[in-house]
Parts: C-alpha cells; structure tokens; sequence
C-alpha cells in the first residue's frame, strides 16, 4: 500500500526533515506534471513527524536559551552573515539580511524562540540535561547534542 502523501519540512542537502522522503526531482518533469505536483501537495495534508520534529528543535533551542542566556554573535545580522560560507547560503538571501542590518538587530530577539513553547516543558528538558550532566559528568554538547525524546 502506498503512503499517503504529504508536506514535508525540506532540508539543504534535498531530504525531508523526518528523513523519511528525498526531495521530488523537478527537472525531468513536464509543465503538466509539475502542475499535478503542486496541486496534490495543496491538498495534502502535513507531515506529522517533521512537525514533531520542528517542534523538538524548538524547544531543545529554548531550553538551550534557558540555561545560556547570552548568545555570540549579539547581533543578528552577524548571525546571519556567519551562515555566508555555509550551504544555507544557497538557501536564504543574505545580502537582504546584510542590506536591513539595523531592522534585523531591532526586530530579532533570540529569546523569542521560547513564545509557544511551554515553559514547563522548556523546564523538564532542561531538568533533564542537568540530570544528564550530574549522573555522567558529560555535557549533552559533547555528544554531539543527543537526547532521549520525551514526552510533552
């Protein structure tokens, strides 16, 4: 039986952020059929794993938040601009980020990532990444980030 079709989070290197799907190749497919394409994804309806996903990311990014209040670059359009050398590069227009530097900084607040996300479930997971350190004297940054997922 085939899966259901649905809209997926897409990734730089082409794969869905639930790494369960490759990004469709455009470029053999005919005008008719890219048309077929973009309507069936209009009516599909959205992946639940890349959500789930999406919305662990964000909240491991307030947790982090949470327990490093202070972030380099302060700036945002340097944020930005260190992406310049990076793949995201070919993704957003960071010459549009460096052209509105001063509307960038005044609008960005990095701690805004925490709007929308329980705070108390910010709090069990940074509970966790305490425990974690206590128990094995390992900082979750030296593995590479890994945790267990819970749930919240």
């Amino acid at each position: 039986m085939a899966e259901i079709k649905t809209v997926h989070i897409w990734m730089l290197d082409g794969r869905s952020l639930c790494d369960r799907r490759p990004h469709p190749a455009h470029h053999a497919q005919t005008q008719e059929q890219l048309e077929a394409a973009r309507a069936e994804s209009e009516s599909a309806p959205a992946c639940g794993a890349c959500l789930l996903l999406a919305g662990r990311i964000r909240r491991e990014a307030a947790a982090i938040i949470e327990r490093h209040p202070t972030v380099h670059p302060v700036k945002a359009s340097e944020a930005w601009e260190s992406l310049r050398e990076t793949r995201w590069n070919s993704y957003f227009n960071l010459d549009a980020f460096k052209a509105s530097a001063d509307r960038v900084d005044q609008a960005t607040r990095y701690d805004a990532i925490k709007n929308g996300v329980d705070p108390a479930s910010v709090m069990e997971l940074v509970d966790q990444w305490n425990e974690e350190v206590l128990k094995t004297g390992i900082v979750r940054e030296e593995l590479g980030g890994k945790s267990a997922p819970s749930v919240s």
